[in-house]
Order: structure tokens, then C-alpha cells, then sequence
């Protein structure tokens, strides 16, 4: 299991991201976080939250302010009670300065259509900051789920109540409104068609604004107005329209690495056969004629993850400003990094804006 407190500061971290507007189920204010027949569940958050998905966790935070943020993914059922999973999600905090004070314990609670869930809130310290937790650990069909939601435990929108309050109601409509459906049964080469080469397109243009191909090893998490796949291995790759346009381009960097810098340790960029930094490179990303890469290592949650990253701009003005772009990210833990270089450097080549 992922460490509770890394989640809590993974969600707050996703700063590339945007959000993509759900259907015509969608409920009133909400928007689609993620869902499909083929992952099982259907997630709606805040309609003015900021999707922040990755990987296996469908998420969304308020804002880049207020880090009070949503979150739910899937494993493996405990063989255990839930109670006792919970008990031992706790040990993994032993090895820090946080000791969770546990508020709510083992209630039943009502969690979409779920066939059981029970929820447990507890408070934590971290930075010189109170925050305040509330895990849904739900069953559906042999299928085990894991809601978080966190907010400050201070005041920030209100004098009258805490930011974990002041969500409230937002937070009862995210659960009640969760849908559980049973996965279709399909694999991704069953779903997605496939170019010459084999490799699956995993986008809609007219969605995403690009075309995305992965090759058949990396599985499509989720396709909507941001796009992403995984291996096997846990190697990530990421389309997103970014967020940091109408800057000047050589400051895109300062910026990430002045984001990403309050969530991880170490963010080290990388250097090449020359000594210099791998920063704002010229690039290539499908056909987009001005694009820069980005590579660096950091650590998080006592692993280092190795990033290659292309900013590819579609609109400039003289040169200077980026108006409008995609970024490109490839993750993977240190030991796996080199071995999908050659798959990233095609999907790259086959990307259409």
C-alpha cells in the first residue's frame, strides 16, 4: 500500500494537470474525475476543482492555494478486516515525526452504490500545518476501494469553521454520487486500435487535442482532456495541456522546479557529456516545431524517480511567450528509467496536435 501521507502530497503536487468535463450523467456542479465501464468506477468531484490523476489514483485538488483535495484508487482485497488493513496503514507512519491521532474509527458509512464501507478520520501535523483525514475503505464485487479525502484543519476560507469543514458538503456529494459498474472485461488491445508499429492509440483528438500512441507493454489509465499510461513497472507516461502558459519560456523551469520542490526532496536536473544542466533543450515532440526538455531526478516517499520532460508550445508570441502548449512526462523509478528510453522516443516521434 501506498503511504497514506505520500497520497495526501502526491495529490497536492500534480501541478500540470487539467480538468476534463464529465457527460451528460454528470451531476449538477461536478465534473468527471475519471470513469469508465473498463475501470469499474465513475468519480465526480467539484466542477471547479483541478484534476490531478495519476497513474492508478483518480484525484482532484481545490486549488493551487488550498491543497484540500480528493482522492480514490483500487488494490487488492485485505485478507484481513478492514480494520485491521487500517491498523496497519498506520505502522507505516512509525518511521516518522507524524503521529496520526485517530478521530473516527470503523463507522459504517454510505459510499456510492458500494456493497460496504466504513470510514476513519484522523489528524496529523505536517509542516507547522494541522491537517485532518477522511479514508472510505468500500467493497464491490470483490473489488476493494479506497476514498481519501484532506483539508486543512485551520481556518482558510472561513473564521467560523475549518477548511476539512468547510468542505462538507462537497465532500457528501463526491460519495453519494461515486458509481460503481462492473468491469467490462476488456483488455486495451480489445479497446484501443493499433497503428503499423503496433502501438495503441489511447486519445481522442477531438477531446485531448493530440493523438497519443503507447506501445502495448504500458496499460491506458485514463483518456480524457489529460492522457496517461503505465507499465507494468510502475513507468508513467503523460500528456496534459499545461498550466504554466503566458510566461516566458526559459522561466517555465524556474517555475516547475518551484512547485515541485515543496512536495519532493533532492530535485536534481540532470547533466549531460558537457557539464551543463538538461534543462530548456531544444526538443521534438510529434510536429510541433518549438519544444524543450526537461531531465531531472528527485526523491520521494524514500524512492528516486527519473523525469524526462517535453514543454511543446502550439502558439508563441515572438518567441518569447508560451501561450499554449502540452506537456509531455515520462516517470520511472531510477532502475527502470533506461529501459523504455527507446518505446518513449517513438511515442514522442508518433504524437499529432
Amino acid at each position: 500500500m501506498k503511504k497514506i501521507l505520500a497520497l495526501i502530497l502526491l495529490i497536492a503536487s500534480l501541478l500540470t494537470c487539467i480538468s476534463c468535463g464529465g457527460g451528460d450523467d454528470t451531476p449538477a456542479g461536478m465534473q468527471l474525475a475519471h470513469g469508465s465501464d473498463d475501470s469499474g468506477y465513475y468519480f465526480y468531484v467539484p466542477e471547479e476543482w483541478t484534476i490531478s490523476n495519476l497513474g492508478k489514483i483518480s484525484a482532484a485538488y481545490a486549488s493551487t492555494v488550498d491543497s484540500s483535495s480528493v482522492s480514490y484508487t483500487e488494490r487488492q482485497m485485505p485478507e484481513g478486516t478492514v480494520e485491521e488493513f487500517f491498523e496497519e496503514s498506520l505502522l507505516e507512519f512509525q518511521n516518522s515525526k507524524i503521529t496520526p491521532k485517530v478521530i473516527v474509527k470503523n463507522e459504517k458509512y454510505t459510499f456510492g452504490n458500494a456493497e460496504s464501507a466504513y470510514k476513519y478520520v484522523y489528524d496529523v501535523e505536517y509542516s507547522g500545518h494541522k491537517f485532518r483525514v477522511m479514508q472510505v475503505f468500500s467493497k464491490f464485487e470483490g473489488r476493494f476501494g479506497i476514498f481519501t479525502f484532506t483539508a486543512l484543519n485551520e481556518n482558510l476560507s472561513s473564521g467560523e469553521v475549518t477548511q476539512f469543514d468547510y468542505y462538507k458538503e462537497k465532500i457528501t456529494s463526491v460519495t453519494e454520487n461515486f458509481k460503481f459498474v462492473k468491469k467490462s472485461g476488456l483488455t486495451s488491445e480489445d479497446v484501443y486500435e493499433k497503428d503499423s508499429d503496433g502501438y495503441l492509440l489511447v486519445s481522442d483528438k477531438d477531446i485531448a487535442g493530440f493523438s497519443l500512441y503507447v506501445p502495448g507493454g504500458f496499460t491506458p489509465d485514463y483518456a480524457s482532456g489529460i492522457v496517461s499510461a503505465t507499465a507494468n513497472d510502475g513507468a508513467n507516461i503523460t500528456i496534459s495541456k499545461a498550466t504554466a502558459t503566458g510566461v516566458f519560456v526559459d522561466k517555465y523551469w524556474e517555475n516547475r522546479e518551484k512547485e515541485l520542490s515543496a512536495f519532493v526532496k533532492n530535485l536534481t536536473p540532470i547533466k549531460g557529456a558537457d557539464g551543463k544542466e538538461l534543462i530548456n533543450v531544444p526538443a521534438t515532440i510529434g510536429n510541433i516545431t518549438h519544444a524543450f526538455s526537461y531531465e531531472y531526478t528527485y526523491e520521494f516517499n524514500g524512492e528516486t524517480y527519473h523525469v524526462y520532460q517535453v514543454l511543446g508550445i502550439t502558439t508563441m508570441f515572438f518567441d518569447l511567450f508560451a501561450k499554449d502548449g502540452f506537456v509531455f512526462t515520462y516517470t520511472a523509478k531510477e532502475g527502470a528509467y533506461e529501459a523504455h528510453l527507446d518505446e518513449i522516443k517513438k511515442v514522442l516521434s508518433k504524437v499529432e496536435f
